[in-house]
């Protein structure tokens, strides 16, 4: 099973915080994943944008769009390395769904980052929360669910309910809950429950954050 990490662009712009820190990388043994430059070392997937993006050469029918942008083609700038408060940092405007891959495979692993939410909004979700999320333990196809994600377990990254839990396409997951009958909420203290993409797939970090 290939391991990798995903960032997802999901229709809102967003400022990934994965800063380049050599200070902080030799003195924790973390690997930078981002080289504070540029994507190497990564690669991008992206589903078929809305019909409000303009995209040259891409198929439509009656209006919308029939065939995925795909891999590592970037037409609408999706993803990009920006400057911010002097810092170079990965950006995702959001304007189509998209995903931003590791090459390289990992595992028994503690992954950390910064976000930071944008203003600009995009179709269909231009009056919902701000969205996004980090898929982990990853394999398969591109596109395995719907037309972007690969199959994986996803850590929300939402505006209200960052941390969630969600099983991605034939994923599971155990985590400890507090009730079972009543509510899926993490409880390091509580019960172990499977969570599973075809029946109960979403698993709440708290109550009250």
């Amino acid at each position: 099973m290939r391991k990798l990490f995903i960032l997802m662009a999901v229709l809102v712009s967003f400022m990934l915080v994965i800063s380049w820190k050599t200070q902080m990388t030799q003195s924790s043994g973390y690997t930078e994943l981002f080289n504070g430059k540029d994507l190497s070392g990564w690669y991008t997937y992206q589903r078929k944008p809305e019909p409000t993006s303009r995209v040259e050469g891409l198929k439509m029918v009656d209006g919308s769009y029939i065939e995925p942008i795909g891999l590592n083609k970037d037409p609408l700038g999706v993803f990009s390395v920006v400057e911010l408060d002097g810092e170079s940092v990965i950006r995702i405007s959001g304007e189509t769904f998209g995903i931003l891959v590791t090459n390289e495979s990992f595992e028994n692993y503690h992954f950390t980052l910064e976000f930071k939410w944008g203003e600009k909004k995009y179709p269909p979700r231009e009056d919902q929360k701000r969205d996004s999320g980090i898929c982990y333990h990853s394999f398969g196809e591109e596109g395995a669910q719907g037309g972007v994600w690969m199959k994986s377990v996803e850590c929300q990254i939402q505006e209200g309910d960052v941390g969630d839990l969600w099983c991605v396409n034939a994923t599971t997951a155990q985590v400890n809950i507090s009730d079972p009958e009543e509510r899926f909420i993490y409880d390091p203290s509580g019960p172990l429950h499977t969570f599973d993409w075809r029946n109960v797939r979403h698993c709440k970090r708290s109550i009250d954050f």
